[in-house]
């Protein structure tokens, strides 16, 4: 800051000190070309240097930190925020906030700040200049700077508002295109293409009319600027022909100059103060996203619970309801006790709260009232990050995938397994065959026509980024998952023999087989069977296909709950009769 005000300053001095340099060139009885152009050129030369000292302390050094740090801290507290507050805030105006308003500290804010320096700093010197060359003429400073204030008010006040309506408008915009993009295949099999493009279109031309308005303003603040300061030019005029005795021609040029640049000057100001009050208001809606939005952990008492837990794998919910807001809960007193090792069905018809009970398991979904235990301790006062990695491996419907990160990180994100292990899991659950170096020449193949492309070592491909793998089917990113979930059990290093790593962590699986062919899901169940049931694990699944998990059941042991209206309806076990029905409650000959 104290380097940008230096090299403004020193910049608002030489530019107009210059034009001083020519009076004196031009009233010296023994001009000296090369002396006074000497002098002009360091001037010049210094005002030179002096921009290029500002534009690098602006956009170099603060430009960087303050977008840097507002874009961390952001993206930390977004990351961080519990699901409730992405089910009461809209997608559009959250990356609002990361695009336009984190565009106004990046882009805007630091050129302002330097522009309304550097156009204070001028103003001053032109103030100082006309008072020496035409003082009568500076004594109208007072009466432009009461007219520039009432000015400026009307402006702000304006810009202001219609600044906030372009923001909010944009967020519109952000939110329609992105429910478009989601919704795509919805859209093309209704066929309402037209339709939406429409409705884009005309979201897109309100979100512009701000931005005309505010462009509307800005010549009306040019064409008030320049009456005024023509009126000023006229009283100058006016007195050197009136009073032509009293200053030189010099004298009366460099006025009439500093009169005619404090034109530009003073709009630059009010425009400089205009953009930089429009970026101190994005910096204001970010701090108070940063200060406002709650925190996953704020309300726990985060205690760190024993190396070994969980040890058993024991769920106790008592009396547990939550919602997505205060007002509407969707478990309602639900009150469950889940032996270590055992299988727990969860099944019931959509909008039950099955995968609300996941939530609330992950502590994605706060609990209203109520506690949820896990081998006796409360998973409230433990720190959501040990919660989900130490204590559940969550399998769901449709697994997140980071396409442009490597396929290693998307499989093991800690770090903790050796290559082989991660091909040999990938092996067992049928993925090598789909992203083997054979499979990725047939597939370059068939896009590039004659290019080759040789095989690629194992180690080379677990680095690739995922995106340059052939794409995945909506049951091969099943299987990715259930490869994800066998990774997180396996020990770091072990390649020969199976060793179930400490603590037991329990396993969730959202419909994790929906998609697969029925051969697949029977290879699926049998290695999660292998690797978690027979090693003593805890299984909670949400399925609707009960008929077909009877023979796993194993009696007195595991047990399949019906959910209905947020809490469960009834439980029956391996010979119970809630496994002759269907998803819809039917019964089954």
């Amino acid at each position: 800051m104290l380097l940008m005000g230096s090299c403004t300053a020193i910049y608002a001095f030489c530019l107009t000190f210059s034009q001083y340099i020519l009076k004196w060139w031009t009233e010296s009885n023994n001009p000296s070309p090369l002396l006074h152009g000497l002098v002009y050129f360091l001037l010049s030369s210094m005002a030179w240097i002096a921009t290029n000292g500002t534009m690098w302390s602006t956009h170099i050094i603060i430009a960087a930190r303050s977008g840097s740090t507002l874009h961390s801290r952001l993206l930390e507290r977004i990351i961080n925020a519990p699901l409730f507050y992405f089910s009461t805030h809209e997608i559009g105006t959250i990356l609002n906030r990361f695009g336009q308003d984190i565009q106004l500290v990046d882009k805007e804010m630091p050129p302002a700040f330097a522009n309304l320096s550097t156009q204070i700093f001028k103003l001053i010197m032109q103030s100082i200049l006309l008072f020496v060359a035409q003082p009568a003429v500076a004594m109208t400073l007072p009466f432009c700077a009461i007219c520039v204030y009432f000015i400026q008010q009307i402006y702000l006040r304006t810009s202001r508002q219609l600044r906030f309506i372009d923001l909010e408008s944009k967020a519109k915009l952000y939110t329609s295109f992105l429910e478009t993009i989601e919704g795509i295949s919805t859209i093309r099999a209704f066929g309402w293409e037209d339709r939406i493009a429409i409705n884009n279109i005309e979201k897109l031309d309100i979100s512009q009319r701000p931005l005309y308005l505010l462009l509307c303003l800005q010549r009306w603040l040019n064409v008030v600027l320049d009456l005024l300061i023509a009126g000023i030019a006229v009283v100058l005029i006016g007195s050197a022909v009136r009073f032509r005795n009293t200053a030189t021609g010099a004298d009366m040029g460099i006025a009439l100059n500093m009169v005619i640049a404090a034109n530009t000057t003073l709009l630059r100001l009010v425009e400089s103060w205009t953009n930089l009050e429009t970026s101190l208001g994005a910096v204001s809606r970010l701090r108070s996203i940063d200060q406002d939005t709650p925190s996953e952990d704020e309300v726990c008492n985060c205690l760190e619970p024993s190396p070994e837990w969980p040890s058993m794998g024991s769920v106790k919910i008592s009396d547990i309801s939550a919602g997505y807001d205060s007002q509407v809960p969707v478990l309602r007193g639900v009150n469950m006790d889940i032996r270590g090792g055992s299988n727990v069905i969860l099944s019931g018809r959509t909008g039950s709260g099955k995968s609300s009970l996941f939530l609330t398991l992950l502590q994605l979904l706060r609990p209203q009232s109520g506690t949820i235990e896990v081998d006796g301790v409360d998973i409230s006062n433990m720190p959501v990050h040990v919660v989900r990695r130490r204590c559940f491996i969550a399998v769901p419907q449709d697994p997140f995938i980071l396409p442009d990160a490597s396929l290693r990180f998307n499989l093991d994100p800690y770090d903790q397994h050796r290559d082989d292990t991660i091909f040999e899991i990938l092996s067992k659950t049928g993925l090598w065959s789909t992203i083997s170096p054979s499979k990725i020449r047939d597939s370059s193949l068939s896009r590039t026509g004659n290019m080759i492309v040789p095989d690629t070592p194992n180690l080379d491909l677990l680095d690739q980024p995922l995106a340059s793998l052939p794409p995945f089917s909506t049951g091969q990113r099943q299987i990715f998952a259930f490869t994800q979930a066998l990774l997180r059990i396996r020990s770091s290093g072990q390649t020969d023999d199976i060793m179930i790593s400490q603590p037991k962590p329990i396993l969730l699986l959202d419909e994790a087989s929906s998609s697969l062919d029925f051969e697949t899901e029977i290879r699926m169940q049998e290695m999660l069977r292998y690797y978690f049931t027979n090693q003593g694990h805890t299984t909670i699944a949400i399925a609707h296909r009960l008929k077909a998990l009877e023979k796993d059941m194993r009696p007195g042991l595991d047990t399949v709950v019906w959910m209905a209206d947020g809490r469960p309806e009834e439980v029956g076990g391996y010979s119970g009769h809630i496994l002759d029905t269907d998803v819809d409650g039917n019964h089954l000959d």
